[in-house]
C-alpha cells in the first residue's frame, strides 16, 4: 500500500477523525508499541514534509483597524450615530465608540 496523506484508503485531514485507532494505525502502517524506525520516519518526512504549523503572518494595527470597517454592523452603528447627531440627540450620538 502506498501512503498518501489524502488518498482514498489513507489518512486525510478530513477523514482521520472518523476512523478507529486500529484502522488509523493500519492505514499508516505503524506498530503502536514500536513506532517507526528512524529510516522510515526520515523517509516519510522527505515524502510528506515536516510536521509543523506555518507561522501566522503578522498584521499591522492599521490593517486590523481598517478591517473593522468591512463589517455591516459598524456601518449601521455609524449611521445611527450620524442620525442621532442630526436629530440633536447628542447624548446618544456620543455613545458610539468602536472600542466598546
Amino acid at each position: 500500500m502506498t501512503m498518501s496523506p489524502t488518498s482514498a484508503g489513507g489518512i486525510g485531514c478530513d477523514t482521520a477523525w472518523t476512523k478507529s485507532v486500529a484502522q488509523t494505525l493500519a492505514d499508516l502502517q505503524v506498530d503502536p508499541l514500536l513506532g517507526l524506525k528512524t529510516s522510515e520516519a526520515e523517509s516519510r518526512q522527505r515524502q510528506f514534509g515536516r510536521n509543523q504549523l506555518k507561522a501566522a503572518q503578522r498584521r499591522s494595527v492599521l490593517s486590523i483597524w481598517t478591517d473593522q470597517f468591512k463589517s455591516v454592523v459598524i456601518w449601521l452603528l455609524a449611521a445611527a450615530c450620524v442620525r442621532a447627531f442630526f436629530f440633536a440627540d447628542h447624548a446618544e450620538g456620543w455613545r458610539f465608540s468602536p472600542s466598546s
